[in-house]
């Protein structure tokens, strides 16, 4: 996925190629960020009572360890709330 998002950034023409190496930054920030990770979901669940996870976790895995859902968002922000109308569909669908 990575090589991916550097190959559509490189491709782009020279006046777009800035403009998206800084909105798919953070994308390839994020992969690198779980490639790094020490932890899975599956290990933090046994040990702690609450886990906090963000709605772009795969939810395969939130359906089958959570025993509660719950979902937090910022009514102030549109997104959020169609993110989390999108995650709560999604989960239903499992």
């Amino acid at each position: 996925m990575k090589k991916d998002i550097r190959d559509h950034v490189t491709s782009a023409p020279p006046a777009e190629r800035e403009v998206n190496a800084f909105l798919y930054g953070h994308i390839i920030d994020a992969v690198e960020h779980k490639e790094r990770a020490t932890e899975k979901l599956v290990e933090f669940i046994p040990r702690y009572d609450y886990v906090l996870i963000d709605v772009n976790a795969e939810i395969e895995l939130i359906r089958k360890y959570a025993g509660l859902v719950a979902v937090a968002l910022d009514s102030n922000c549109l997104l959020s709330i169609e993110s989390a109308e999108a995650f709560v569909s999604a989960l239903r669908r499992i």
